[in-house]
């Protein structure tokens, strides 16, 4: 298909909507954008920031048309994610303002914002652009010019910011040298950051489950009043923050209700194994999944019942579980031999591994997308899926029915856990055991974190983010948990006391 016409139509509707006094080139955005978003959007014309992807209220596409990338390319030819081809090889999503960008004209609908077009989308005074949205507040940052603001740190722009005093991870000066807790080794399974007040996050250990209210600064190890330290899956209720589930390398299950301070153990008839994944239903918090060594289990009354559901599945263990986000009487479980899907709650499964074979998948993520802005949050349904396995990072455009490798750029194929961001499905963190990685292209290309490179560190077994700031990551290792606040540029390591 010839996409000029159509390029040249986009491009002379927005520069009529230019000229039409919606908004002009060098205009200040102050009265019209909201932490990066339109203020206009359902106004009826394509304003400042928005496309079809973000408002298809104002800049949908038309019949034959479908948003891709925020784009609108022809019907059948797109991928809902992160651009495609249709035949499961991603390309730039068509046409895109990468054509136009110079022209002088803020192509939004072709995709142009102020990250991949400054020439055209610049941001005004009193905003920067962050994460490819002109945010208000933000301090435009410009290394070497003698002052440490906006984004930049020491490990970023050491010529303008002062070397930060060492700490342990409690807000007191520390070194490795002479901390016990940083030459102490551990495995971090799971953590879960509260995302309604996203400085308190938990992480499940092998010595037991840790709480911070403080973004890090300082821990506390919370006692569960079960016999084992050995806290191998977490997960927390959507509807209510303060009810949490975790379970154990002996089987052994329990829930809080009060954020952690009082814990239940609940029985899980049959089970004697570890717990390898709690899975809460974003649905119905009342339904949940156990992927656990000896199969699935399920409740669908908060834990007081439990029914095994494995009827399908292989012998031997699963070893992570996701609710279907398109379909909540669905899911999908990842086994010793490739992945699983049911499709009425667990009462019957079948095999979904057309281009994966039987490979071991270690992790599922993918299905939805919840984007917090302005405290706001945006859902996006996506039939795409993501696998980490033995041999490499797989994705699925089609809910599981076919996948294709994603893995090329990583130093190891060995992918232990998949995270999709909150900047879109196309967004995803993953961890490996040589390291953990991000991509902002669906898997096209990889950016090594950069994490330790002493042994253990770079063995990456769990991760989570911030809703509100993708770039804020957990990261979970054989040695203990570490955090970023730079995607992953640099690292500081949490004392877990």
């Amino acid at each position: 298909m010839n996409k000029k016409p159509l390029l040249l139509f986009l491009g002379l509707l927005a520069a009529v909507v230019l000229i039409s006094g919606c908004v002009t080139p060098g205009q200040d955005l102050n009265n019209i954008v909201e932490e990066g978003k339109s203020k206009l959007c359902g106004n009826g014309n394509v304003d400042i920031m928005e496309n079809c992807g973000n408002c298809p209220e104002d800049a949908g596409c038309g019949t034959g048309f479908e948003c891709s990338n925020k784009t609108c390319v022809a019907a059948g030819t797109g991928d809902a994610g992160d651009g495609g081809s249709g035949d499961g090889e991603e390309t730039n999503g068509g046409s895109t303002g990468d054509e136009t960008c110079g022209n002088g004209v803020m192509d939004f609908a072709l995709g142009e914002d102020c990250e991949t077009c400054p020439a055209d989308v610049q941001c005004p005074e009193g905003y920067a652009c962050i994460d490819a949205l002109c945010k208000e507040g933000e301090v435009a940052s410009t290394c070497g010019d003698d002052a440490c603001t906006g984004n930049e740190s020491y490990e970023t722009c050491p010529e303008d910011c002062e070397e930060p005093e060492e700490t342990d991870g409690t807000g007191t000066s520390g070194t490795e040298e002479n901390d016990p807790q940083f030459t102490d080794t551990f495995d971090v399974y799971e953590i879960i950051i509260n995302q309604a007040n996203a400085r308190t996050v938990y992480a499940a250990t092998e010595k037991g489950l840790f709480k911070t209210k403080d973004d890090g600064d300082s821990w506390e190890k919370l006692d569960l009043g079960i016999g084992t330290d050995y806290i191998t899956a977490l997960d927390m209720s959507p509807s209510n923050p303060n009810i949490l589930y975790a379970g154990t390398d002996t089987g052994a299950f329990v829930k809080t209700v009060d954020a952690g301070k009082n814990w239940t153990e609940l029985t899980v008839e049959g089970l004697d194994s570890k717990v390898n994944t709690v899975a809460v239903n974003k649905s119905n918090s009342m339904k949940i999944y156990l992927a656990t060594d000896s199969g699935v289990y399920k409740t669908i009354d908060s834990g007081a019942n439990w029914v095994k559901k494995s009827g399908g599945l292989p012998d031997g263990p699963v070893n992570d579980i996701v609710v279907d986000r398109q379909t909540p009487t669905g899911a999908y479980a990842a086994t010793d031999s490739g992945v699983y899907k049911t499709t009425n709650e667990g009462g019957t499964w079948g095999q979904y591994s057309e281009g994966l074979g039987t490979v071991k998948v270690n992790s599922i993520s993918g299905g939805r997308t919840e984007v917090t802005a302005n405290n706001v949050t945006t859902i996006s349904e996506t039939s795409i899926i993501y696998a980490g396995t033995n041999a490499g990072f797989y994705k699925s455009l089609n809910s599981g029915s076919s996948w294709s490798e994603k893995s090329e750029g990583l130093a190891s194929l060995l992918v232990k856990t998949t995270r999709v961001a909150t900047a879109g499905i196309a967004h995803v963190k993953i961890g490996t055991v040589n390291g953990g990685y991000v991509t902002g292209n669906g898997g096209i290309s990889w950016t090594l974190m950069a994490l330790p490179e002493t042994g253990k560190e770079s063995y990456v077994i769990s991760i989570d983010m911030r809703k509100s700031n993708h770039r804020i990551i957990y990261v979970g290792t054989r040695d203990g948990l570490f955090k970023t606040t730079l995607n992953g540029e640099s690292f500081t390591k949490m004392q877990l006391t």
